[in-house]
C-alpha cells in the first residue's frame, strides 16, 4: 500500500528507477550513469518541501492554538461587557430610586413648611385671643371680691 516503483528518464535522458513507499519517502535506488546526481536533484527540494510542510503544519497548529486563546479572552471580555452593564442598570435603577425617594421628601418638607406656617399663624390668633381674653380672669376674681364684699354687706344689713 503506497509503494511502487517509480521510472523515468531526466531532462539529459538518463534513465532512472526508484523504489517509493509514499508514506515514507524514497526508500532505494537502482543505479545508472550520474543517476546518484539526478536523485539529490530530485530528493533534495522533496525534503525542503517535507521541511516547510512541518513547518506550515506547526504554524497552523499554533494559529488554531492562538484563536482558541482569542475566542476564550472573547468570551471572557463579552462576559465583562455584560456584567458590566448589569452593574451600570443596578446604578441607575438605584440612582432614579434615590431621585424618586429625595423628590418625596422634598415634598414632605414642602408640605411640613406650609403646615408650620399655618400652625404659627394659629398660635399667633390664639395669642393674641389669649392676650384679649386675660382681660376676663382679673375682671371676674373683682367680680368675685365685689361679690364676696356685697354678700358680706348684705348678711350685715340683715
Amino acid at each position: 500500500m503506497g509503494q511502487a516503483w517509480a521510472n523515468g528518464t531526466g531532462l539529459d535522458g538518463i534513465s532512472w528507477s526508484v523504489w517509493t513507499n509514499w508514506a515514507q519517502g524514497p526508500v532505494s535506488v537502482l543505479y545508472d550513469s550520474n543517476l546518484l546526481h539526478m536523485f539529490l536533484r530530485i530528493l533534495l527540494p522533496l525534503q525542503e518541501f517535507h521541511v516547510k510542510l512541518r513547518v506550515l503544519k506547526q504554524r497552523k497548529e499554533d494559529l488554531l492554538e492562538k484563536e482558541e486563546e482569542l475566542k476564550l479572552s472573547i468570551l471572557k471580555f463579552d462576559k465583562f461587557l455584560k456584567e458590566n452593564d448589569a452593574k451600570r442598570l443596578r446604578a441607575k435603577s438605584k440612582q432614579m430610586s434615590e431621585n424618586d425617594l429625595q423628590k418625596q421628601k422634598v415634598k414632605e418638607i414642602i408640605k411640613l413648611e406650609e403646615e408650620l406656617g399655618s400652625l404659627v399663624t394659629q398660635r399667633g390668633k390664639l395669642k393674641k385671643k389669649a392676650e384679649t381674653h386675660a382681660v376676663y380672669p382679673s375682671f371676674l376674681e373683682n367680680v368675685i371680691k365685689m361679690g364676696d364684699e356685697v354678700t358680706t354687706a348684705l348678711h350685715l344689713y340683715e
